[in-house]
């Protein structure tokens, strides 16, 4: 039977086939991608946390000089773009006891900027809902 017995609809079936491959490869490999991109994102946000989270451990260690280490990899977190509105609001109430709290006084730093003026450049202020996916 040659192709042009076949029924019509077969026949551009037939010729648009090569096409339809072409958007299913093209759709797939776009679905890759964006899984890809969502897995190092994650990814790289769950190696900012552990490293957040040694950072807090850190500051509130009774050695000033190890408290500053930790204060200070706080500071490099904190203008950080994988950091979100939630992290911030936990990263600020820790940096309102050590510096606002108990032991205003004990510590000798000029960090704190980074936690107020530096990250609203970083999210666009503090009123900032849409930071990062959320």
């Amino acid at each position: 039977m040659a192709l042009t017995e076949l029924p019509e609809w077969v026949q551009w079936i037939s010729a648009l086939s090569p096409a339809g491959l072409l958007v299913i490869a093209v759709a797939t490999a776009l679905v890759a991608w964006r899984t890809l991109r969502q897995r190092s994102t994650a990814d790289a946000r769950a190696h900012w946390w552990e490293r957040t989270q040694w950072a807090l451990e850190t500051s509130f260690a009774t050695d000033q000089d190890v408290s500053l280490v930790g204060l200070h990899v706080l500071e490099v977190q904190a203008t950080s773009e994988l950091m979100r509105d939630e992290e911030y609001r936990l990263v600020m109430a820790v940096w309102d006891d050590l510096f606002r709290g108990t032991r205003r006084g004990e510590m000798e730093t000029d960090v704190e900027y980074v936690l107020t003026e530096e990250r609203q450049e970083v999210v666009g202020g503090e009123d900032d809902e849409h930071h990062h996916g959320q």
